[in-house]
Protein backbone atom coordinates (compact mmCIF):
# COMPACT_ATOMS: atom_id res chain seq x y z
CA UNK A 1 0.00 0.00 0.00
CA UNK A 2 2.79 2.05 -0.55
CA UNK A 3 0.76 4.65 -3.13
CA UNK A 4 -2.42 4.78 -1.51
CA UNK A 5 -4.28 6.38 -4.46
CA UNK A 6 -2.94 3.96 -7.10
CA UNK A 7 -5.18 1.23 -9.11
CA UNK A 8 -3.47 -1.82 -7.61
CA UNK A 9 -3.96 -0.53 -4.05
CA UNK A 10 -7.71 0.27 -4.54
CA UNK A 11 -8.25 -3.13 -6.34
CA UNK A 12 -6.60 -4.72 -3.44
CA UNK A 13 -8.87 -2.88 -1.04
CA UNK A 14 -11.71 -3.43 -3.13
CA UNK A 15 -10.93 -7.08 -3.00
CA UNK A 16 -9.58 -7.97 0.80
CA UNK A 17 -10.35 -4.76 2.44
CA UNK A 18 -8.89 -1.82 4.11
CA UNK A 19 -5.91 -3.58 6.21
CA UNK A 20 -6.43 -6.99 3.62
CA UNK A 21 -7.45 -8.70 5.86
CA UNK A 22 -4.13 -10.33 7.26
CA UNK A 23 -4.08 -11.80 10.29
CA UNK A 24 -7.64 -11.32 10.86
CA UNK A 25 -8.03 -15.50 10.72
CA UNK A 26 -10.56 -14.63 7.41
CA UNK A 27 -11.02 -17.87 5.71
CA UNK A 28 -10.77 -17.15 1.59
CA UNK A 29 -11.65 -19.92 -0.81
CA UNK A 30 -8.96 -20.58 -3.38
CA UNK A 31 -5.60 -20.21 -3.66
CA UNK A 32 -4.79 -16.55 -4.36
CA UNK A 33 -1.68 -14.04 -3.51
CA UNK A 34 -2.37 -12.98 -0.43
CA UNK A 35 -3.07 -15.68 1.12
CA UNK A 36 0.03 -17.38 -0.41
CA UNK A 37 1.77 -14.73 1.30
CA UNK A 38 -0.13 -14.86 4.64
CA UNK A 39 0.56 -18.57 4.66
CA UNK A 40 4.16 -18.42 4.03
CA UNK A 41 4.55 -15.53 6.62
CA UNK A 42 3.06 -17.41 9.18
CA UNK A 43 5.01 -20.55 8.27
CA UNK A 44 8.10 -18.77 8.94
CA UNK A 45 6.70 -17.65 12.36
CA UNK A 46 5.90 -20.81 13.46
CA UNK A 47 9.59 -22.07 13.40
CA UNK A 48 10.91 -23.11 9.91
CA UNK A 49 14.32 -21.17 10.52
CA UNK A 50 14.28 -22.87 13.99
CA UNK A 51 13.67 -26.61 12.42
CA UNK A 52 15.96 -26.17 9.39
CA UNK A 53 18.66 -24.86 11.39
CA UNK A 54 18.60 -25.85 14.90
CA UNK A 55 22.03 -25.73 15.57
CA UNK A 56 22.17 -22.24 14.79
CA UNK A 57 18.97 -20.86 16.21
CA UNK A 58 20.62 -22.41 19.37
CA UNK A 59 23.32 -20.24 18.84
CA UNK A 60 21.60 -17.20 18.14
CA UNK A 61 20.94 -15.00 21.12
CA UNK A 62 18.76 -13.07 19.54
CA UNK A 63 15.63 -14.82 18.83
CA UNK A 64 12.97 -12.66 17.41
CA UNK A 65 15.16 -10.66 14.76
CA UNK A 66 13.81 -9.56 11.76
CA UNK A 67 15.52 -10.62 8.41
CA UNK A 68 15.98 -7.36 7.77
CA UNK A 69 18.30 -6.64 10.73
CA UNK A 70 20.21 -9.99 10.46
CA UNK A 71 21.04 -8.96 6.46
CA UNK A 72 21.78 -5.78 7.78
CA UNK A 73 24.32 -7.15 9.94
CA UNK A 74 28.21 -7.26 9.02
CA UNK A 75 27.74 -11.16 9.24
CA UNK A 76 24.77 -13.60 9.97
CA UNK A 77 27.00 -14.65 12.82
CA UNK A 78 27.10 -11.75 14.77
CA UNK A 79 24.49 -12.33 16.68
CA UNK A 80 25.61 -15.98 17.51
CA UNK A 81 26.65 -16.54 21.38
CA UNK A 82 29.81 -17.90 19.56
CA UNK A 83 30.97 -19.04 16.45
CA UNK A 84 30.06 -22.08 14.90
CA UNK A 85 31.96 -25.18 14.93
CA UNK A 86 32.77 -27.58 11.95
CA UNK A 87 30.34 -30.63 11.62
CA UNK A 88 26.98 -29.72 11.59
CA UNK A 89 26.78 -26.33 12.59
CA UNK A 90 29.34 -25.60 9.80
CA UNK A 91 27.11 -27.26 7.05
CA UNK A 92 23.86 -25.93 8.47
CA UNK A 93 25.51 -22.25 8.63
CA UNK A 94 26.52 -22.67 4.79
CA UNK A 95 23.47 -23.55 3.72
CA UNK A 96 21.82 -20.72 5.44
CA UNK A 97 24.25 -18.81 3.40
CA UNK A 98 23.37 -19.86 -0.12
CA UNK A 99 19.63 -19.22 0.43
CA UNK A 100 20.51 -15.75 1.37
CA UNK A 101 23.09 -14.85 -0.63
CA UNK A 102 20.70 -14.29 -3.48
CA UNK A 103 18.25 -12.19 -1.22
CA UNK A 104 18.48 -8.31 -1.80
CA UNK A 105 17.32 -5.47 0.22
CA UNK A 106 16.76 -1.98 -0.84
CA UNK A 107 16.10 1.08 1.22
CA UNK A 108 12.54 1.49 0.04
CA UNK A 109 8.87 1.04 1.09
CA UNK A 110 7.46 -2.30 -0.41
CA UNK A 111 5.38 -1.73 -3.10
CA UNK A 112 3.77 -3.72 -6.05
CA UNK A 113 5.57 -3.70 -9.10
CA UNK A 114 3.63 -4.04 -12.52
CA UNK A 115 6.37 -5.14 -15.32
CA UNK A 116 4.46 -3.82 -18.07
CA UNK A 117 4.82 -0.13 -17.15
CA UNK A 118 8.08 1.82 -17.19
CA UNK A 119 7.02 3.47 -13.49
CA UNK A 120 5.94 -0.06 -12.41
CA UNK A 121 2.07 1.27 -11.61
CA UNK A 122 -0.62 -0.77 -12.73
CA UNK A 123 -3.16 0.96 -15.86
CA UNK A 124 -6.09 -0.44 -17.13
CA UNK A 125 -4.54 0.46 -21.20
CA UNK A 126 -1.44 -1.65 -19.97
CA UNK A 127 -3.52 -4.76 -20.04
CA UNK A 128 -5.68 -4.34 -22.64
CA UNK A 129 -2.69 -3.67 -25.02
CA UNK A 130 -1.39 -6.61 -23.87
CA UNK A 131 -4.85 -8.45 -24.56
CA UNK A 132 -5.03 -7.03 -27.70
CA UNK A 133 -1.29 -8.31 -28.67
CA UNK A 134 -2.20 -11.72 -27.77
CA UNK A 135 -5.36 -12.48 -28.48
CA UNK A 136 -6.25 -10.35 -31.65
CA UNK A 137 -2.76 -10.71 -33.22
CA UNK A 138 -5.02 -11.80 -36.60
CA UNK A 139 -7.29 -9.19 -36.43
CA UNK A 140 -4.58 -6.00 -37.59
CA UNK A 141 -6.92 -3.26 -36.04
CA UNK A 142 -6.95 -1.62 -32.83
CA UNK A 143 -10.05 -2.11 -30.50
CA UNK A 144 -9.60 1.28 -28.95
CA UNK A 145 -12.74 2.43 -28.39
CA UNK A 146 -14.23 5.87 -30.52
CA UNK A 147 -15.79 8.10 -27.34
CA UNK A 148 -18.31 10.07 -29.96
CA UNK A 149 -20.25 6.71 -30.08
CA UNK A 150 -22.91 4.41 -27.71
CA UNK A 151 -21.05 1.97 -26.28
CA UNK A 152 -23.26 -0.88 -28.42
CA UNK A 153 -21.82 0.30 -31.51
CA UNK A 154 -18.19 0.40 -30.65
CA UNK A 155 -18.95 -3.63 -28.90
CA UNK A 156 -20.78 -4.22 -31.91
CA UNK A 157 -18.33 -3.14 -34.31
CA UNK A 158 -15.52 -5.21 -32.32
CA UNK A 159 -17.57 -8.30 -32.65
CA UNK A 160 -17.77 -7.93 -37.00
CA UNK A 161 -13.74 -7.26 -36.38
CA UNK A 162 -12.94 -10.34 -34.44
CA UNK A 163 -16.05 -12.22 -35.87
CA UNK A 164 -17.53 -13.09 -32.64
CA UNK A 165 -21.34 -11.98 -33.74
CA UNK A 166 -23.59 -14.63 -32.83
CA UNK A 167 -24.35 -15.58 -36.38
CA UNK A 168 -25.85 -19.08 -37.03
CA UNK A 169 -22.60 -20.42 -38.62
CA UNK A 170 -20.29 -19.01 -35.25
CA UNK A 171 -22.87 -20.23 -33.17
CA UNK A 172 -22.29 -23.99 -34.83
CA UNK A 173 -18.77 -23.62 -34.49
CA UNK A 174 -18.71 -22.91 -31.03
CA UNK A 175 -20.77 -26.70 -30.66
CA UNK A 176 -24.51 -25.30 -30.70
CA UNK A 177 -27.07 -27.32 -32.47
CA UNK A 178 -28.33 -25.50 -35.43
CA UNK A 179 -30.86 -27.25 -37.70
CA UNK A 180 -29.93 -24.74 -40.72
CA UNK A 181 -27.21 -22.73 -41.42
CA UNK A 182 -29.22 -20.83 -43.60
CA UNK A 183 -30.14 -16.94 -43.14
CA UNK A 184 -34.24 -17.18 -41.68
CA UNK A 185 -35.26 -13.79 -43.35
CA UNK A 186 -33.89 -14.39 -46.85
CA UNK A 187 -32.72 -18.24 -46.52
CA UNK A 188 -29.79 -17.25 -48.35
CA UNK A 189 -26.12 -19.44 -46.86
Amino acid sequence: YSKKSSLWTRVIKAIHGDDGKLDKGVIVEGQTCWTSIVKEARSLKGGVIKELFPRLYALELHKHATVRIKLMAPSLDNSFRRRERSGAEESQFKSLLEIVHVINLVPCEDRYFWSLESEGDYSVASIRKLIEEKCFQDVGISTRWVKSVPSKVNITAWKIKTNALPTRLNLSRHGMDIDTLMCPVCKGG
